[in-house]
């Protein structure tokens, strides 16, 4: 097991607490997800101390004089940002969103910001007949995006890239419930600050990190981290899946609050199943 913070007996900030219970106010019933392709994993997360971000990574931030307001170019400017609050939205018949993911050795990055999951290439879906290709699984908590005026405690994002450089990224929220033998995969090999840890003999799926129903609001919007580039093609899952508040907890002990605030919506059609 990999150095990732539990710090389950300490309480997490009161910006968390509100959020997550919020969300569990309104967002109630998920499916389980299933076990990554190795097995099961550990039951608790070893405890060691790690550096959170902020000064270490001059620039941007969550916090302090690096926090969301203060981050400039497009992300000050953009009018077409993410994330959003989607409350209002056009009810409209939407293809399925076709994934096709394939197992991929783990190799897990702990960026400063956040934890990532890289995988090889083979991974993807099609929009209109353009093949988007699986990056990335990275993690935010709260949820970055709001539904009907309410954050989820933890949202993931599954970039993918086009062969023109067109991001399209799939948002899955995730609520408390049931331990996730994936995510515990995943929170078991993360690595110290700024490193890459690879995993080759053990296999990773990210259809196991997907919910069972896939119907999705989609809009166009924005990278939600600098540099904020817009044109990112946004497909947000409604179903979420679950994880546990032990497993909740280790991450926001390293990361309490990464998440960038709700943008303007600025007129922009959301689409939903």
């Amino acid at each position: 097991m990999r150095n990732f913070l539990l710090a389950s007996c300490v309480s997490v900030i009161a910006f968390m607490a509100g959020a997550s219970a919020q969300a569990q106010q309104i967002h109630m019933q998920a499916k389980p997800t299933q076990a990554v392709s190795h097995g099961a994993v550990g039951s608790a997360l070893q405890a060691a101390p790690m550096q959170l971000h902020g000064n270490a990574h001059a620039g941007w931030g969550y916090s302090g004089e690096y926090r969301a307001s203060q981050w400039g170019g497009t992300c000050s400017e953009g009018q077409a940002q993410s994330p959003i609050n989607i409350a209002r939205y056009l009810q409209e018949d939407l293809p399925d969103l076709g994934l096709e993911y394939q197992d991929s050795p783990l190799v897990v990055v702990n960026n400063g910001h956040t934890i990532e999951v890289k995988f090889e290439l083979g991974s993807g879906f099609h929009i209109e007949n353009v093949p988007f290709t699986l990056q990335q699984v990275h993690f935010h908590t709260p949820s970055e995006h709001y539904l009907d005026g309410a954050p989820y405690p933890m949202e993931m994002h599954f970039v993918h890239m086009a062969e023109n450089g067109t991001l399209a990224v799939v948002a899955v929220m995730v609520k408390v419930g049931q331990h996730n033998n994936t995510i515990e995969g995943i929170w078991q090999n993360v690595p110290g600050e700024g490193q890459t840890n690879a995993v080759p003999m053990v296999k990773i799926n990210a259809e196991n990190l997907l919910p069972e129903g896939r119907d999705y609001y989609k809009y166009i919007g924005s990278l939600t981290t600098p540099p904020c580039s817009e044109d990112v093609i946004w497909h947000i899952l409604k179903e979420p899946v679950e994880i546990s508040e032990k497993q909740l907890r280790a991450f926001q002990s390293v990361y309490p609050v990464n998440a960038r605030p709700v943008q303007p919506v600025n007129g922009r059609m959301i689409i939903g199943d």
